[in-house]
């Protein structure tokens, strides 16, 4: 799972050019990894997707906010589903300094489901809290063939994993 999250390192920093869109979501090749990203964007230029590859998959988020590498942040997710607590683990690289992994991807994917929109909460220093808001339209059937192009490279490998 180590070199997954070094895969994200990648997110959205190399995207391939051939993007297939399912209403507000995207999926997207990573260039020169095999991994793919099904992600939509917020109107403030933030990203939330599922980032998957041949080891496995993960929730991953970007916004417009610097965190410190390797350090996990409190937030609270709220869905259509209700609403859970999440942790998230800041896995910067040069381009994107507010990028962040679920650190249970089980959790967050049983909550992320539906339609709608998502909401992450976060608390800042100051006592207040910074919202994203994402939309999850198109999201299942992005996330569908996602896992399809994922599972096509396993066939190349001789593996089974999703």
């Amino acid at each position: 799972m180590k070199s997954l999250i070094a895969v994200s390192t990648a997110l959205l920093a190399c995207v391939g050019a051939s993007a297939q869109n399912y209403a507000d979501w995207t999926v997207q090749k990573i260039d020169g990894e095999n991994a793919f990203l099904a992600a939509t964007m917020n109107s403030t230029g933030g990203i939330f997707g599922r980032l998957c590859s041949p080891e496995g998959c993960l929730w991953v988020m970007t916004l417009q906010a610097t965190c410190t590498d390797g350090n996990e942040y409190p937030a609270l997710l709220s869905t259509p589903n209700g609403a859970v607590h999440v942790d998230l683990r800041c896995a910067p690289n040069d381009r994107v300094k507010g990028r962040y992994v679920f650190t249970n991807y089980e959790l967050a994917n049983k909550a992320i489901s539906g339609t709608g929109t998502i909401g992450i909460a976060f608390p800042m220093e100051s006592g207040d809290f910074r919202v994203s808001r994402f939309s999850l339209r198109g999201m299942e059937a992005a996330t569908q063939r996602m896992v399809i192009q994922v599972q096509t490279l396993l066939r190349g490998t001789g593996e089974r994993r999703l």
